[in-house]
């Protein structure tokens, strides 16, 4: 981690700029060349992938239980007192910064009886269960116990909120979401070869835009799929992004379990046919899978960037799931909001009025055939190593 914070402002902007640079020049090479990323063969894959319960229950534990979660960004928790509430991995968990700016978790849930305590956002420095007014202070401590004698020979320091691990790093907070406080979350070994260039998109100083929640009925990796590859995007997209994205143009590049994708747009075209030293000046556009769940859409806007964050979850069942979609801005604090949220309202229908339709019907057919196969091509390389690494995770690993 040291290096990381170490980096200084023009380190981590020269790095910034090296990465545009390298994937434009891959990108116009294979627009070229009319070629793109690939794995090495196409890969099939069982359907109980995506509709298997026992499946999705290895999923929850190995997976949503196990690794490290994005829960929030900094900005989501700018004063002491301020709380987000985090259910869609298992567990009620409430993440909150404390008096000394510290962002802590705790299960959401009170140690007497064990209802729900926070049930809303406001900020506050006292935390009161609605069923008995037990109350907490920001450190999970009970300091308020209505007819405390009823409980007489008790240890009180033993009936506080139980802690959840919790780091807040380059902006991000992520948890664990089973119960142990005093777990270490390494996030830069876990991201890898990813933590310095995610370090340096800013996102500590990311304010919040809007958030869209879409609910598919379909399985979360199949959804997640729609973001994997850029095979489907003149078919499926010719009016909306495919007006400026070349259809299966994609530089794709892997961390652990961890990828990086970048999309060729159109303007390339133009620039293939020119020597590199005519090229515009390189912009970063990229899009992080941060294994399981999550993905980090950063591209340039309006004189800032445009951070569009997707948090996936599976649902009750193998064919149900949902996706918190926010966006956040990095930009002087007096420029015009609107283009971020113009940029958030065409994701929102893009993805929930063309991609995730589409896989709501694939749902359907993976669910009427049981035992068949899909088969991912040499181009979804991305959608080949998600799904070879979830299987390894969960026990079942593929041929």
């Amino acid at each position: 981690m040291g290096s990381i914070i170490e980096d200084t402002g023009a380190d981590r902007s020269a790095k910034t700029v090296s990465l545009a640079r390298d994937i434009q020049s891959r990108l116009i090479r294979h627009v070229a060349d009319k070629t793109t990323d690939e794995a090495d063969c196409a890969m099939f894959n069982d359907a109980a992938a995506y509709t298997d319960p026992h499946w999705l229950a290895r999923e929850r534990e190995a997976l949503f239980g196990s690794l490290p979660l994005l829960a929030a960004l900094s900005s989501d928790l700018p004063a002491p007192g301020d709380r987000v509430l985090f259910d869609e991995a298992g567990p009620p968990i409430v993440i909150l910064r404390d008096a000394d700016h510290k962002v802590r978790a705790f299960l959401n849930i009170c140690p007497h009886r064990a209802a729900r305590i926070v049930t809303d956002c406001k900020r506050g420095m006292r935390m009161s269960c609605p069923f008995h007014s037990w109350t907490f202070d920001l450190s999970g401590r009970l300091i308020g116990q209505p007819r405390s004698a009823a409980f007489e020979g008790l240890d009180r320091n033993q009936l506080g909120l139980v802690p959840v691990p919790v780091t807040e790093w380059g902006g991000m907070i992520f948890v664990l979401v089973q119960p142990g406080g005093d777990a270490e979350i390494d996030m830069p070994a876990y991201l890898g070869g990813f933590a310095s260039e995610l370090a340096g998109l800013g996102l500590e100083k990311a304010m919040f835009v809007k958030r869209t929640r879409l609910d598919a009925r379909a399985n979360w990796k199949y959804v997640l799929d729609t973001f994997g590859e850029g095979y489907h995007v003149q078919t499926l997209h010719p009016e909306t992004v495919g007006r400026f994205v070349l259809s299966d143009t994609v530089v794709y590049d892997g961390a652990g379990p961890h990828h990086r994708m970048s999309f060729a747009n159109r303007a390339m075209v133009d620039h293939a046919a020119v020597p590199p030293d005519q090229w515009p000046d390189a912009e970063l556009r990229v899009i992080y899978l941060l294994f399981p769940n999550t993905l980090i859409q950063s591209t340039p806007l309006d004189g800032g960037r445009n951070h569009i964050i997707y948090r996936l979850y599976p649902g009750e069942k193998p064919g149900e799931s949902l996706t918190y979609l926010e966006t956040y801005r990095t930009a002087p604090d007096d420029c015009d909001v609107q283009p971020w949220i113009d940029a958030h309202e065409f994701q929102v229908s893009v993805v929930g009025g063309e991609d995730y339709p589409m896989a709501e019907t694939a749902q359907r057919g993976l669910e009427a055939v049981p035992g068949r196969r899909l088969v991912y091509g040499r181009n979804e390389l991305s959608l080949q190593r998600f799904h070879r690494r979830v299987a390894e995770l969960i026990g079942r690993p593929l041929g």
